[in-house]
C-alpha cells in the first residue's frame, strides 16, 4: 500500500458515524486496526470496479462505489439491470461458459486486491474454505458458488472452475496498470467515501475494456469455446 494514500479525516467520521448505527458505539472505532480494515474495504471495492472497466462487463451500468456502511454492507459497488447474474442458468452452453468467467472474475476480485494489501494476521485466501461468505446469500463468495455450479459440465466440476477464476483474477489483478488502476480507485475512495461513475471513468481509461486488447485474455473470456 502506498503511504501517500490517506484516509480522509471526514471520510473516517461519517464511517465511524454509520457503523455505530449498525453496531453501537465502540473505543475500537478510532483503533489503527478499524482503520485497516477501511483501507482494506478501499482495495477491496477497487477490485470490483477494475475487473468490470477490465473485462467491459456492464460499464454503463455502475452507478457509485462507496466504503462508507449503508446498514447492510461496509463497502459496495452499486449497479443496474444486472441481467447476466440472473438469467445465466438459460444461457446456451457456450455462452454459459463466457459469461459465467467473466462474472467470477469480476465476484472475486474484490477478495483479490484485498489479500494484496492485508496484514499478515488478517489475511484471507480469494476462495477461503472457513469464509462465512459461502453461507451468505448475497456475498461475493456465495454468488460465485452459484455461478460456478450453473457453469460445472462432467469434465468441468465446479471446483475446477473456481480453482481456475481465482488463479486468473490473481493474475488480472497483478496487470501493472490493473494495479495501478486499483491504487488509484481505492485512493479516492479514502479520499471522498464515495465515487462516481466518471471518477471511475478517469482513473482506469488506461484498462477501459483491455482484456479485448490482450490476446491471451481476449480468447480467455470472448471468445466462445467453439470459436476457432
Amino acid at each position: 500500500m502506498k503511504t501517500s494514500m490517506k484516509l480522509s479525516p471526514a471520510v473516517e467520521k461519517r464511517i465511524i458515524r454509520e457503523t455505530q448505527k449498525i453496531f453501537g458505539k465502540s473505543k475500537h472505532y478510532r483503533s489503527e486496526y478499524f482503520r485497516r480494515r477501511i483501507y482494506e474495504t478501499a482495495f477491496h471495492e477497487a477490485g470490483h470496479v477494475v475487473a468490470r472497466m477490465f473485462t467491459g462487463h456492464d460499464v454503463s451500468h455502475l452507478i457509485s462505489v462507496s466504503i462508507i456502511p449503508d446498514g447492510e454492507t461496509l463497502g459496495r459497488e452499486s449497479s443496474c439491470r444486472n441481467i447476466t447474474e440472473n438469467v445465466i442458468e438459460g444461457y446456451p452452453d457456450e455462452l454459459k461458459q463466457c459469461a459465467g468467467r467473466i462474472l467470477l472474475i469480476g465476484m472475486l476480485a474484490g477478495r483479490a486486491a484485498q489479500l494484496r494489501v492485508a496484514k499478515d494476521e488478517d489475511r484471507e485466501g480469494i476462495l477461503d474454505c472457513d469464509s462465512e461468505e459461502w453461507d451468505s446469500p448475497g456475498a461475493d463468495l456465495f454468488r460465485v458458488s452459484r455461478i460456478s455450479s450453473i457453469m460445472a459440465r462432467p469434465h468441468m466440476p465446479k471446483n475446477r472452475i473456481l480453482q481456475l477464476a481465482e488463479k486468473w483474477t490473481t493474475e488480472m489483478i497483478a496487470i501493472p496498470q490493473v494495479w495501478a488502476a486499483t491504487e488509484r480507485i481505492a485512493a479516492a475512495l479514502l479520499e471522498r467515501g464515495t465515487i462516481t461513475p466518471a471518477r471511475v471513468e478517469k482513473e482506469c481509461a488506461e484498462i477501459q475494456h483491455l482484456s479485448f486488447r490482450l490476446p491471451k485474455w481476449m480468447k480467455r473470456l470472448h471468445t466462445l469455446p467453439h470459436t476457432k
